[in-house]
């Protein structure tokens, strides 16, 4: 999951953290990335890019 810490729509500790909670993915594969930006992600998209890619990269596999 891939969020803005000062998001004003969805806010880190009364939204963004709840949801994530209640993913029911194990632990193990749960990832929240969290940005230094507020409800848009895509002004850092180099790492929202890279966090996406890495992610079909992962559960679908490379490219070939």
């Amino acid at each position: 999951m891939i969020n803005g810490k000062y998001d004003g729509i969805f806010p880190l500790e009364t939204a963004q953290i709840p949801l994530f909670k209640l993913f029911g993915t194990p632990e193990e594969n749960k990832h929240h990335v969290i940005l230094d930006t507020d409800h848009s992600v895509w002004v850092k998209h180099d790492i929202v890019v890279k966090e996406i890619l890495e992610w079909l990269d992962k559960y679908l596999g490379p490219v070939e």
